[in-house]
């Protein structure tokens, strides 16, 4: 997954300041000095399974920990994190620190 910038739009801020979030697949080696979290449901897409965004069939994917374990290419899940992002809908949890529920909102569950 590439690194993405996005730029903050608050009043107030000026516009150069921007907050990075790097994502990984959890396999990739990782250093104490990388500031990447490894993601660990991204994986390979052996079952073809559709992309609950975009319906394509793509390899790898996303897997959502929700009870009907949604999948999401990484391109929607790309869209999807900056969107949130924009909205400022991440969702502080106790344990997991600023995550995302569910792209299919049925249950929110965090990555």
């Amino acid at each position: 997954i590439r690194p993405e910038q996005q730029v903050c739009n608050l009043l107030f801020i000026s516009p150069s300041i921007f907050q990075e979030f790097y994502f990984k697949c959890g396999a990739h080696p990782t250093t104490d000095s990388e500031t990447s979290v490894a993601l660990n449901l991204v994986t390979t897409n052996s079952r073809c399974i559709t992309c609950i965004t975009c319906t394509d069939i793509r390899s790898p994917v996303l897997v959502f920990q929700c009870v009907h374990r949604h999948v999401i290419c990484l391109d929607c899940f790309h869209l999807y994190c900056v969107t949130m992002l924009n909205d400022r809908q991440f969702v502080h949890d106790p344990e997991l620190g600023y995550s995302l529920p569910c792209v299919g909102m049925f249950l929110v569950m965090f990555l």
